[in-house]
């Protein structure tokens, strides 16, 4: 399969200075701070809403459908990452800590978005971090240069399907162990309780 670097088919922070060509500054935007990037979220949909002249400036500027990549540490090792969804007048803004992922015709988000996922991306980034303790960010170079997989479009597409499919059997696999480790910590607790003499005692 082809590959190609992240750098080369994607457009990575984009410039606000195309914002104040299709908004006013009055205009309402949505805005997206850190804590409201959940970890492996797919889509991300801002709760909070700004006017334009609010945070055009001191804010990171995203559009419908960027892909938002959290830089600082933990935020990154925790895997804060999310595409961008439902925004008010297509546009949003959010935290200075986000790396944005434009992607070109040529590649999906969903297709960008779970490459970045993979543990082994969180393990080299983690290596390349710099800055002080508690402030370290990952390279927006390194995110830039990856080399990422890139069948056709229709391609893309008809592996993205199949793996949210393969995804959901494996989230009611999850969901049907977790209910049945419940069940067994259940019987934990009556066995010791019926051994001990206390199985109509309330707990």
């Amino acid at each position: 399969m082809k590959m190609v670097k992240l750098k080369d088919i994607c457009e990575f922070q984009p410039k606000k200075a195309e914002v104040r060509a299709l908004l006013s500054s009055s205009e309402v935007v949505s805005f997206l701070p850190m804590e409201d990037l959940d970890a492996y979220s797919k889509y991300v949909k801002p709760k909070h809403q700004r006017t334009l002249s609010e945070v055009i400036k001191g804010y990171t500027y995203f559009r419908e459908n960027d892909i938002l990549l959290a830089k600082i540490t933990p935020c990154f090792e925790n895997g804060k990452i999310g595409i961008a969804k439902d925004l008010v007048n297509g546009i949003g803004f959010g935290s200075t800590e986000y790396i944005v992922i434009r992607v070109g015709n040529e590649v999906l988000s969903e297709w960008v978005y779970q490459f970045l996922t993979l543990p082994f991306i969180r393990e080299q980034g983690k290596e390349l971090m710099t800055g002080a303790v508690g402030h370290k960010r990952v390279p927006k170079e390194f995110i830039e240069n990856l080399s990422i997989p890139l069948p056709p479009v229709k391609t893309q597409i008809e592996l993205l399907k199949k793996l949210d499919e393969k995804l959901d059997d494996i989230s009611h696999c999850e969901s049907m162990l977790e209910q049945q480790i419940l069940l067994l910590r259940e019987l934990e607790t009556s066995t010791v309780s019926e051994t001990l003499g206390l199985a109509n005692e309330r707990s």
